[in-house]
């Protein structure tokens, strides 16, 4: 962390002042996260003030927290690896390395799952979500190893969930405006059983997921055709069940 400072309120007092770059914001009790212009960012409103608390080399992005632990994707070293940092000693370290893109992590307690491209040739085919228990990271695994893209997962208590492409002819994610070229479904895994959950199973596109206790909620843009990327959408939830056990 550095010294970096500055005041976390806006004149007004309405809110807090962040660049035109800020994103991927993340918030945990009194605490948000967010990158801006390569760098992480903490505000805490118990003091009002705004701190660089990740200034390295590179692009650090997608911060998560939990506790007293932050993660987040961070290319410092060639290509984007999680690293972590505990909140109270300030101490930060690379947590997952390998060949291609780590990144999007997601953190509750013990437990983080991210989307791996280790495979070579380490593009969006090669996407898989990956999972790790924080007190004994040699035991990470693939939840997912396919010829299909994974991404976005979001984890809460014993479960992850993500968006998955592996319904799709492509196999991946496309830029097109027709929700039919985007067959991306939900699907879920739970650590408790050790059990992959189908979410949806629908021909256009669903992505986002967050779940929290029994409950899910992600963007759906089933029935509507052309598909306008950020517009038109649905927001559907569903309750998990035995019933949707692979």
């Amino acid at each position: 962390p550095t010294d970096d400072v500055v005041s976390g309120t806006d004149p007004a007092g309405t809110g807090l002042n962040v660049g035109e770059t800020a994103c991927c914001l993340a918030m945990e009790s009194e605490r948000i996260v967010w990158s801006e212009d390569g760098d992480l960012w903490l505000w805490e409103p118990s003091s009002g003030e705004k701190t660089r608390i990740v200034d390295a080399d590179g692009d650090q992005r997608d911060p998560a927290l939990s506790g007293e632990r932050l993660v987040w994707a961070d290319n410092r070293d060639g290509d984007y690896d999680i690293w972590m940092m505990d909140l109270t000693t300030g101490v930060e370290a690379a947590l997952v390395q390998a060949a291609g893109d780590q990144d999007w992590p997601t953190l509750d307690g013990d437990y983080l799952a991210w989307v791996d491209r280790r495979v070579f040739p380490h593009g969006n085919r090669e996407a898989d979500i990956w999972l790790m228990e924080l007190s004994d990271p040699t035991m990470a695994r693939a939840l997912v190893a396919d010829n299909a893209q994974q991404d976005h997962p979001h984890l809460r208590g014993q479960r992850v969930v993500w968006d998955d492409f592996s319904a799709d002819p492509d196999g991946v994610y496309r830029d097109f405006a027709d929700p039919q070229e985007n067959n991306g479904d939900i699907i879920g895994y739970d650590i408790d059983t050790d059990t992959v959950f189908m979410v949806t199973n629908d021909g256009s596109k669903q992505l986002r997921p967050a779940i929290d206790g029994e409950h899910v909620v992600w963007l759906d843009w089933r029935g509507i055709s052309p598909e306008p990327k950020y517009s038109e959408f649905q927001v559907y939830t569903r309750r998990v069940g035995p019933e949707l056990v692979l």
